[in-house]
């Protein structure tokens, strides 16, 4: 048989102590209720900014985006001496020439370095200004957005924007080259070849040496000559290194 429990009325009168906690929060809060209002209201406005904020910035993100991949496109659109019959027909759009083509991508790259100039976008439409002005032998423009684009990156460094660096450092000595500046075209080189990049050795390796012809240093070029037709014998290299090597014997 159980054994029957006494519960005196003291301990049934005695107040449940998380009801009791509750009622007095409620009452704290009661009493108090703009400073409650107020707080709630703050908290509701930061989500609501911190939900605004990041819509904005995908956003503005999506549009840096599409600009882009227009000045992109522009560059894919076909002269108008490459279009088919069918495409003629369609009404496909074209260029007349190279350079129109060069110079609408040229505007459209602009307006992303105007409009999203500190984004990711931004940054790559300076490198491709600077390559595009390179194509167009435009020297001191092609100078101003490779300069561009490298301190902009410096400020955002990371391992996969090596590529780019080192383009645009071989951008700039053909610029410089391009523009008689061979001083400056030899730097760019050498930091190139500093970097030890297997990609981009056998085209610094050849930059170098016509730059030393034009410094006249014939003896270093023609060492830089011989080792490019050693390193890389089967590569295009190696061809415009000999090439280069019959001009000199030549006395051109």
């Amino acid at each position: 048989m159980a054994k029957k429990i006494k519960v005196s009325r003291k301990q049934i009168k005695k107040p449940d102590e998380f009801v009791t906690t509750t009622e007095r929060i409620l009452k704290w809060l009661g009493e108090r209720k703009p400073l409650v209002y107020g707080v709630i209201s703050g908290l509701v406005l930061i989500i609501l900014l911190v939900n605004l904020t990041a819509y904005s910035l995908r956003n503005r993100r999506l549009q840096a985006e599409f600009l882009l991949a227009r000045a992109f496109s522009v560059l894919k659109t076909p002269l108008i001496d490459e279009l088919t019959v069918d495409q003629i027909i369609k009404g496909t759009k074209s260029y007349a020439t190279s350079e129109e083509r060069r110079q609408d991508a040229i505007e459209k790259f602009k307006e992303v370095v105007s409009r999203f100039g500190a984004s990711e976008q931004g940054l790559e439409a300076r490198f491709h200004l600077g390559t595009l002005y390179l194509e167009q032998k435009d020297w001191e423009n092609a100078i101003y957005w490779f300069n561009d684009f490298l301190e902009k990156l410096s400020k955002r460094e990371r391992a996969q924007t090596t590529a780019f660096k080192l383009t645009a450092y071989l951008g700039l000595a053909k610029a410089y080259y391009g523009k008689g500046e061979y001083e400056q075209a030899l730097k760019y080189y050498q930091k190139v070849l500093e970097s030890k990049d297997k990609t981009y050795l056998p085209e610094a390796n050849l930059g170098l040496a016509r730059t030393l012809i034009k410094l006249k240093k014939t003896e270093e070029a023609k060492k830089k000559l011989k080792k490019i037709l050693d390193d890389y014998p089967d590569s295009i290299y190696a061809r415009l290194a000999q090439l280069e090597l019959k001009n000199i014997e030549a006395g051109k």
